[in-house]
């Protein structure tokens, strides 16, 4: 709404936003002129214009199962479960420890990414720059989190 009412006024300056901006162009937040966000960049975990193997057969599969688009949550919530799953046979155990002690040494090639921790376990990973430009996202640039 406060990107629509900037437009309104005639403010013509770009806009940021965190990953929290992933669904901004649907008709419940933007409303139909999706062109109202056009210019404004934000961060996320893909853009869906990537041509990334990985990424766009999770899109397709996602699209065709559930008949709608995926957003963040989908392909952070799918790379979490394989994670873990890669994880799990890495440390040959269910056992917690086990499984914490290899997510710490993890190397995930995902559809958001590949994703590694350091070593106060945080994530290192792929971070995608979004421009919105004639109503859709479009991938502008991506720069790895501990650049």
């Amino acid at each position: 709404m406060i990107v629509r009412q900037a437009k309104q006024i005639g403010l013509d300056v770009p806009f940021l936003g965190g990953d929290g901006w992933d669904g901004i162009l649907s008709e419940n937040v933007i409303g139909a002129d999706k062109n109202d966000a056009d210019g404004a960049y934000f961060t996320n975990h893909y853009a869906p214009d990537d041509p990334a193997e990985k990424l766009q057969n999770f899109l397709t599969s996602y699209r065709e199962e559930y008949g709608v688009e995926a957003i963040s949550f989908s392909a952070l919530g799918y790379d979490a479960a394989m994670m873990m799953v890669q994880a799990i046979e890495k440390a040959g155990s269910t056992d917690s420890a086990a499984i914490v002690d290899a997510l710490k040494n993890i190397e995930y090639e995902g559809v958001t990414g590949d994703i590694t921790f350091d070593e106060n376990n945080n994530p290192i990973k792929t971070v995608s720059i979004i421009l919105i430009k004639d109503g859709a996202y479009t991938l502008f640039t991506k720069m790895k989190s501990d650049e």
